[in-house]
């Protein structure tokens, strides 16, 4: 980061507030509508559930993981991530009813819809080619520019020094802080994240990035091991065993992990615990040490 200071709260300027609502528009799009979609379909999921049909609510369940789940945007993606934890609340209550075909038929919806959605890397390279469009066209007003810029600096000192700055400096930070990103979004997850130094109006576009990956992984291993659950019905139900490959482990560098009949990612913390729990494996977080389970149907 330019300095270490940091200059005295403000009110926030025009520029302030209009720079934020374009970012939030272009990351967000339309989220209340995609929630109030998801609280629909979860509705109507229900009432089919109340209903003894159990196929019709879990149609309705996928239908919700197909809302926003294609969005390539780290930050739009929140939304989808939201409505991936809504659809599969109290899963079981509704897969526990499912007879071995339709099990095997919606692990493979579900692994279909899993396949659509964009890895890491790809989130990260539009959020790339999208930042600098939008540093490409606000600079191109220099009197916009420069408002903005002036907006940014932490002390008057600062402010001169980002006023003078190259667009093409600034591009630089850009490139090197999403560079950096992919290619620690390549390396297994238990690879530590070196802060790279940016520029202020950086800072701002980039947002808190600090969760993406961890957020993007939990997702990736909760739709996985549901997809294991479901086929670990159907072979109970069928009385077979398992003829099917583990998938890889999103937080793990082989394929999940298996004691007995328990299916299990290593979690967060990149440790084989041997199956031992998280606290909460329906809500888990970056800091939690354990693996989690796949659930039971």
């Amino acid at each position: 980061m330019i300095g270490g200071c940091s200059r005295t709260p403000t009110a926030p300027t025009p520029t302030d507030v209009a720079v934020t609502q374009a970012i939030i528009k272009d990351i967000t799009g339309n989220a209340k509508g995609a929630r109030d979609e998801a609280r629909t379909l979860f509705s109507q999921s229900e009432a089919l559930l109340a209903a003894g049909n159990y196929n019709g609510a879990m149609d309705k369940r996928l239908e919700m993981l197909s809302i926003r789940g294609q969005d390539p945007s780290t930050f739009g993606a929140l939304t989808a991530y939201a409505i991936q934890q809504m659809a599969f609340s109290d899963l079981e209550n509704v897969a526990s009813h499912l007879d071995a075909p339709s099990c095997r038929k919606y692990a493979g919806q579900l692994t279909a819809l899993d396949a659509k959605m964009p890895t890491h890397v790809a989130m990260l390279q539009a959020d790339k080619a999208r930042i600098l469009q939008q540093l490409a066209t606000r600079s191109r007003d220099p009197k916009i520019w420069k408002a903005m810029i002036a907006d940014l600096g932490d002390t008057p000192r600062q402010q001169q020094a980002l006023n003078k700055m190259p667009v093409s400096q600034i591009k630089g930070y850009i490139e090197k802080f999403y560079n950096a990103r992919v290619n620690w979004a390549l390396k297994p997850y238990s690879t530590k994240w070196v802060k790279i130094r940016v520029d202020p109006y950086t800072r701002l576009v980039i947002g808190d990035t600090s969760s993406d990956r961890f957020l993007w992984t939990d997702r990736k291993t909760e739709r996985l091991l549901t997809i294991v659950a479901l086929q670990q019905r159907a072979d109970e139900l069928e009385k077979k065993k398992r003829a099917w490959p583990l998938p890889t482990d999103p937080f793990g560098s082989g394929p999940l992990k298996e004691k007995a009949v328990l299916v299990y990612s290593v979690g967060p913390d990149a440790k084989d615990d041997g199956g031992k729990s998280v606290p909460n494996p329906k809500s888990v977080q970056d800091t939690d040490k354990g693996d989690i389970p796949a659930p039971t149907f």
